[in-house]
């Protein structure tokens, strides 16, 4: 996924992309549970995941529970290249 726009007043296009696939899809569920159990979700009805959830304290919520050899390795890959 690529997205350009502009960091400072210089143009710049940011990239990232999966480094490793989580190994279940329960993940995201019990952690979106723990969550909403905790408290931390506030808005109600059908919410897009980015709405109800801050997507990068998800996802390193998300690799807490992953299998102990792909602990502290990174989930998205990025980087950031100037356009001019």
């Amino acid at each position: 996924m690529a997205a350009i726009g502009s960091k400072g007043e210089r143009r710049a296009r940011f990239t990232c992309w999966p480094e490793r696939v989580p190994e279940s899809t329960t993940i995201p569920l019990v952690v979106a549970t723990l969550r909403l159990l905790r408290g931390e979700v506030v808005r109600r009805g059908v919410l897009p995941p980015e709405v109800a959830f801050e997507p990068g304290s998800f996802l390193e919520e998300a690799a807490t529970y992953s299998e102990e050899k792909d602990r502290g390795k990174p989930l998205l890959g990025e980087r950031l290249d100037w356009l001019e």
